[in-house]
């Protein structure tokens, strides 16, 4: 068994584009730090995505037609998308000025969550 956490694509991809459009952008260095450093929020929407995608293989349909699965996984994107506005748990460890995520790219990941799910993020955001 591996101790390494793998991404899901949607996560790779999209640090990826940030990578190629802002290479030097404090964001970009931020979003890096989190990727490398497994910051909490990314790694929990990155998860949301897995999660998602596991549900639909396993059921054969969206989490989001799942009347008892999918209130409990909005109530999680919505909780998370509400923390994107504080600082990023690894940032918080280590006491730094900047912050250890993007929250464009974080953004993006809620939206990718939301579709793996079968879900309109309009609807989860209320």
């Amino acid at each position: 068994m591996s101790n390494h956490y793998v991404y899901q694509k949607e996560t790779i991809d999209a640090l990826s584009h940030l990578l190629q459009t802002a290479p030097t952008a404090v964001s970009t260095q931020d979003a890096t730090l989190g990727f490398r450093d497994h910051e909490p929020l990314l790694v929990i929407l990155d998860s949301a995505i897995r999660y998602a995608k596991a549900h639909r293989q396993a059921y054969e349909g969206p989490l989001g037609c799942d009347g008892f699965a999918a209130p409990h996984f909005e109530d999680i994107l919505r909780g998370v998308r509400g923390l994107l506005s504080c600082q990023g748990g690894v940032a918080l460890e280590q006491a730094r000025s900047t912050d250890s995520k993007d929250n464009g790219l974080c953004e993006g990941l809620f939206w990718a969550a939301c579709e793996a799910a079968g879900l309109e993020g309009e609807e989860v955001i209320g």
